[in-house]
């Protein structure tokens, strides 16, 4: 691989004698100018001078300088190295033509390669990084013993310092800026050093890249060999090169005079293996593509090729196909294959080819550094080709019989840096993958391995040490620093004296229990072994809470003392409300602890949830149809204060507050008034500590400054606790102490007045601004340090601050460098437990809403009805007035206005009878409600009124009708087709509308029928012989039923789902998004007893709804039933329940209003048509029929039916089974509801 210290190819260094360095940086000066001559004699143009760039001493200052810099933790934070890595990324989007200029005037790299290879490949880097950098930052928390199970064991990530990137002339780019995105992610300071011998590359990264990156962090240090050699003197906190092998050896052995660790991306010959089992035209391609790219100048490029006689016979075809495809009939013109980097270089290529036999290639030119694509054969273990990485075009193909020879041939040489497999045979690629050693391996495709964020890349052995790309990029330039946390309190030795273990004595050993299986453990443990303030009323640390991917509250440190008002402030999006949810317990936390009022939220012994806590939200959180006394009264009774109580304290808060009049409805109060009976019901109870989300909003400035006046009396006086946010900074001056809270995280905890005295400022809201800018500029530590001095000198302690391991987090609010850990402790679920008291407020609330929603109980009391009465009145009912054409042509007219059905068939002897004018008889017979007869004279007149819709069908009957059909009857089978063609009546029908044309044919059948039975009587033959062949009888049920009978079960069942699936899916949705569902069991609510009462008044509902529908079918319409109306009661009863768990579920997985009522539509409308309410499920696929069946109430339809036209049982298996369903389906929505309410959180 090329590299800054290239010249020094071919020397023989031993990497274990350092004092040998002396004499390599010799021998590196007088190679560099003896390159120097050569390449201004080659190509016209000068190397850069890298004398007059810098002087020796200046290495040694530049380090020193960064070292400085480093040490301030300037590049500690997420938000500084995230900045970085963004102009990073601008300097290459801003850059990237300059870039491809100057990659082209180096060695003609091509453009496409720049941008793909180059530019691309940094940009997707830096993307990926930015992506999980927060998350790689984070402390790491591994596994810890019994011994340690009192203790807090963390892995942190530390920046090693200031390190040095020394990149290669091949890829000048990507090999130094690719590490450079590791360096800075890892919150380093760096010095790159780009090769020299990519002259114009080196110079663009010098005076471009300090205009993008911090100067003072990141530096782009030019020079040739004696600069380079001084820099390697210096000591440095990591060392990152890539470069040859040879090099490698300097670079390792003038680290090793620092101890300084080191990565080392080096070369070597990476080999090839194809078998005949492969395509050996897409192997071939392949392997051309990644051998010729840049040249050949990759230190991963395929360096040689084993395989057989035969492969490398199609190998050598291909290969001459695929170069004209690649580069067209002339490669030397195409501006797609790049050229040698240096005379030097070429010349020990050429030297290369020069006794080889070459299959294809072989053409150069030493004027333009041109070498073509060259494949050499017969090529032996021994030749100079084989003796060190070729770094050019040129491919030698070495033949092995099998590919144990070839594996052999790998492992007798250097390990490589990449090895390419191209077979279909599993067996031998494992073979290759377990019996060789090699940096890394791509199998059936050559480099594009390099491609993989996740994979590592580095070498073994010969070829390198360490890797990088993706997380191992972060985790090269990080110290992986154990830390454990011990705490000192004096409850800790309580603590350990309730920790019992019981121990078994094994021989002569004692053992800890849990160690092995077969001991037995029993520890009896507080859950919070981490013991917190005794004076706190809250207590947070460490707080992480994400939604998807964004971190909202990033490592956030606070504490509330009792007896003090804490004021939080910060803008719109912060995280304050977020922070509010999560101490109160009603949003889950990816890590950290909560503390509140003696425990966790949801704990035992803890305030939260109950009476403990009083907690207005920043949303109004109050019932729209409760009065202004229904809601203070409403939370008075959660918290089973007495009604005399609460009445005395709603008189005093509504004199304090100005509430609006007692039986004001709270959808008619403004959005202040609303505020005030919201800040009302959470002060009604006297709690030990006052939650307020922005009380004061758009509240009057006198009224504002009596509430205050207020909260700071009752914290004297009750010494209770209040957590108040606001946007009006100004007004926390009366707080104890304040938190400025921005972008998840506090700025700074402290008391206002100390901080106006720190900052010099006037206002909060500057202080507030200096903050926020030092957090912009990653040196909010600092400032913060400065603080803890400043105390300390005054003999000050941080308000509330606590003598404790968490002080120092404390007194910084949250660290500006991540330090959130991993989940440990859980914030508790609801419990279970029911309550009578609390069970009667929430049916009042529920009942209230209800009654008082006119418009709702309209909807839900009428809507059934109107259903019922659409389905009843317009479905099922005989088709009316259908339009037929009539063509006649047996008659002179178009109609028979003076037939007379008696003479149209007389008997004669013995069992004869003569028939006349049959076609005006059976017109008779179309004299039905049904059918609107509309004579034609001509039919194809009738067709084309068809095709216009004008008509439903056409009847034809020829002009001998009744003469043919007589003796169609009397020669039976030994009858002429014609006479079959003649004596039948053509009916065209138009069947697009199905049901309409079914309908029709079905009518026309039965109207014949009965035309032909009374013609048969009248000639005294056997009436039946004119029907069909089938005597009907009928078990359930008649023939002349309409439709409708069939739909009724299916409406009752879909209408009762629908209608209880709707109703829950609303009204639990509006409780969540008023905030309601919440901030009632902060009251101490548990989410079992609001499911419950709002189950039992929509049960209620459904019944009333139940019974409405059943009275007007059965009994206004009278439809009949056999069945017990009991049964068909609770039949109907179970599926409206069912729709209420549907319903319930909805609400579960849904955010708004419309979400639900999309969901619940969609869903309805495939398990409708799938019930066999519009069509029976038998003609269904089977499989989609047994899904059917398994829906919640297709089966419960049939039962419904059954019950209703046959009279079963609940016992018979096919009701048990409809039911059985229904029931099922109930119990699966609860449950699935009730944990996804809990996920949520």
């Amino acid at each position: 691989m090329g590299s800054t210290l290239e010249a020094v190819e071919g020397l023989d260094v031993d990497p274990v004698k350092p004092e040998r360095c002396s004499e390599f940086q010799t021998n590196f000066c007088c190679i560099y100018e003896e390159t120097k001559r050569t390449m201004s004699k080659v190509s016209g143009m000068s190397i850069i001078s890298v004398e007059s760039v810098l002087e020796p001493q200046d290495a040694l200052n530049i380090v020193s300088k960064t070292r400085q810099e480093f040490n301030t933790g300037v590049t500690r934070s997420y938000e500084f190295r995230a900045k970085q890595l963004k102009n990073l990324e601008r300097f290459l989007r801003e850059n990237e033509q300059e870039i491809a200029d100057a990659l082209y005037l180096d060695f003609r790299k091509p453009p496409h390669e720049t941008y793909t290879l180059e530019v691309d490949v940094i940009l997707g880097s830096v993307k990926n990084t930015l992506k999980h950098l927060k998350e790689w930052m984070c402390p790491e928390k591994p596994s810890k013993g019994l011994i340690n199970i009192l203790d807090q064991v963390r892995i942190y990530s530390d920046p090693l310092g200031v390190v040095l990137i020394i990149g290669a002339w091949n890829y000048p780019i990507y090999l130094t800026l690719g590490p450079l995105i590791g360096a800075i992610a890892g919150g380093n300071c760096c010095i790159l050093k780009p090769s020299e011998i990519a002259r114009h590359t080196a110079q663009l990264l010098y005076n471009k890249l300090p205009q993008y990156l911090d100067k003072s962090c990141f530096l782009v240090f030019l020079g040739g060999i004696p600069e380079t050699t001084d820099l390697l003197n210096q000591r440095f906190d990591y060392v990152f090169f890539t470069g040859s092998p040879q090099v490698g050896r300097i670079v390792y052995c003038a680290a090793a005079n620092n101890l300084t660790p080191c990565t080392l991306e080096l070369g070597g010959k990476c080999p090839t293996y194809i078998d005949e089992t492969a395509d050996i035209r897409t192997a071939t391609r392949r392997i051309l593509w990644g051998k010729l790219v840049n040249c050949g100048q990759t230190c991963v490029a395929p360096d040689y090729v084993l395989c057989n006689k035969l492969v490398e016979e199609k190998f050598i075809h291909h290969a001459n196909i695929l170069l004209k495809e690649f580069y067209g009939d002339d490669i030397k013109e195409s501006k797609d294959f790049a050229r040698i980097i240096g005379s030097k270089y070429f010349h020990r290529l050429t030297n290369l080819i020069r006794n080889a036999k070459v299959a294809i290639g072989g053409e150069t030119n030493a004027e333009n550094l041109y070498i073509s694509p060259t494949i050499l054969i017969d090529v032996k273990p021994e030749d100079e080709v084989m003796k060190e990485e070729i770094f050019g075009p040129i491919l030698p193909i070495l033949t092995i019989n099998d590919p144990e020879e070839a594996i052999k041939f790998i492992n007798q040489r250097d390990k490589p840096l990449a090895m390419y497999i191209f077979t279909m045979k599993r067996l031998v690629q494992d073979l290759f993958l377990n019996g060789t050693s090699c940096g890394g391996v791509c199998v059936n495709d050559t480099l594009v391995h390099l491609a993989v964020e996740n994979l590592p890349f580095g070498g073994v052995g010969n070829s390198g040490m360490g890797s990088y790309h993706g997380k191992n990029s972060f985790d090269t330039f990080v110290h992986k620093k154990s830390v454990l946390f011990k705490n000192l309190r004096r409850n800790h030795n309580q603590l350990k004296s309730r920790v019992r273990i019981f121990y078994i004595v094994r021989k002569t050993s004692v053992t800890l229990c849990g160690v092995y299986p077969f001991y037995v453990v029993y520890l009896s443990l507080p859950f919070h072994y981490l013991e917190m303030d005794p004076n706190a009323a809250v207590c947070v640390r460490d707080l992480v809470k994400c939604y998807g991917e964004k971190r909202i509250l990033d490592g956030l440190c606070m504490n509330v003392a009792r007896g003090t008002i804490y004021g939080l402030l910060g803008a719109s999006g912060c995280g304050k409300t977020t922070l509010l949810s999560c101490i109160v317990g009603r949003k889950s936390i990816q890590s950290g602890e909560i503390w509140v009022l003696g425990g966790t939220p949801g704990e035992k012994g803890s305030g939260v949830p109950g009476p403990g806590v009083g907690y207005m939200p920043q949303d109004i959180a109050l019932v729209g149809e409760f009065t202004v006394k229904d809601a203070v009264f409403y939370f008075g009774r959660l918290l089973k204060m007495d009604d005399k109580v609460i009445k005395e304290r709603f008189r005093h808060l509504s004199k304090l507050l100005e509430l609006p009049p007692d039986d004001r409805f709270i959808k008619n109060c403004s959005g202040g008034q609303q505020r005030r009976v919201s800040f009302a019901a959470a002060m009604v109870h006297k709690p030990e500590l006052l939650i307020l989300d922005e009380p004061t909003v758009g509240v009057d400035p006198v009224l504002r400054e009596r509430i205050w006046d207020y909260l700071v009396e009752t914290v004297r006086s009750d010494k209770i606790a209040v957590i108040i946010t606001t946007h009006y900074i100004e007004e926390a001056k009366q707080a104890d102490r304040i938190g400025l809270m921005r972008g998840g995280k506090l700025l700074a905890e402290e008391s206002p007045a100390r901080l106006l005295t720190f900052f010099q400022t006037e206002t909060l809201e500057e202080a507030f601004l200096i903050l926020s800018r030092k957090q912009e500029e990653g040196r909010l530590n600092n400032v913060m340090e400065n603080i803890i001095k400043d105390n300390e000198q005054n003999g000050i302690e941080p308000a509330g601050s606590v003598t404790s391991v968490a002080t120092f987090d404390i007194a910084y609010g949250s660290k500006d460098e991540l330090t959130t850990v991993r989940k440990t402790t859980k914030i508790k679920k609801d419990k279970t437990s029911l309550d009578g008291s609390r069970i009667k407020s929430l049916l009042d609330k529920n009942w209230k809403q209800f009654y008082r929603n006119i418009t709702g109980i309209i909807f839900l009391l009428f809507f059934p009805l109107l259903q019922t009465w659409c389905v009843v009145n317009g479905v099922g009912g005989d088709v009316r007035d259908l339009k037929l054409g009539i063509v006649n042509d047996e008659t002179m007219t178009t109609s028979c206005p003076d037939f007379n059905i008696n003479g149209s068939a007389e008997p004669y002897g013995y069992g004869e009878c003569h028939f006349y004018n049959l076609s005006c008889r059976f017109l008779d017979y179309l004299d039905h409600p049904m059918i609107n007869k509309i004579y034609y004279k001509d039919i194809s007149q009738a067709k084309v009124d068809i095709q216009h819709g004008t008509l439903t069908g056409v009847l034809y009957m020829a002009k001998n009708f009744t003469k043919s059909y007589e003796e169609r009857i009397y020669e039976g089978k030994d009858a002429e087709s014609w006479l079959a063609d003649f004596g039948e009546i053509k009916a065209y029908l138009d069947m697009s509308n199905r049901q309409i044309g079914a309908t029709l044919k079905y009518k026309l059948y039965e109207l014949f029928y009965d035309f032909q039975e009374d013609l048969f009587t009248q000639c005294n033959w056997t009436k039946r012989l004119g029907n069909m062949p089938i005597r009907k009888h009928f078990i359930f049920g008649n023939e002349d039923e309409p439709y409708t009978i069939y739909m009724i079960p299916g409406t009752i069942i879909t209408m009762l789902f629908f209608m209880g699936a709707t109703m829950t899916s609303q009204i639990i949705i509006t409780d969540r998004k008023e905030g309601v569902w919440d901030r009632s069991i902060v009251a101490g609510v548990t989410s079992l007893e609001i499911t419950l009462t709002h189950f039992l008044i929509q049960a209620a509902v459904v019944l009333v709804q139940t019974m409405e529908i059943l009275i007007l079918i059965f009994g206004v319409y009278r439809y009949s039933f056999i069945g017990n109306p009991v049964l068909i009661i609770f039949i109907a009863y179970c599926a409206g329940i069912c729709g209420m768990a549907y319903g319930f579920w909805v609400s579960a997985i849904c955010g708004d209003h419309s979400q639900a009522n999309i969901s619940v539509s969609g869903g309805f409308l495939p398990m409708m048509l799938l019930s066999g309410l519009i069509w029976p499920t038998e003609a269904m696929p089977i499989g989609l029929r047994i899904f059917a069946k398994c829906l919640p109430f297709t089966l419960i339809i049939e039962s419904m039916r059954n019950v209703i036209k046959k009279g079963w049982a609940l016992w018979d298996v096919q009701i048990l089974q409809g039911v059985g369903i229904c029931m099922f389906w109930i119990v699966f929505f609860g449950i699935i509801s009730i944990w996804m309410i809990k996920l949520k959180r």
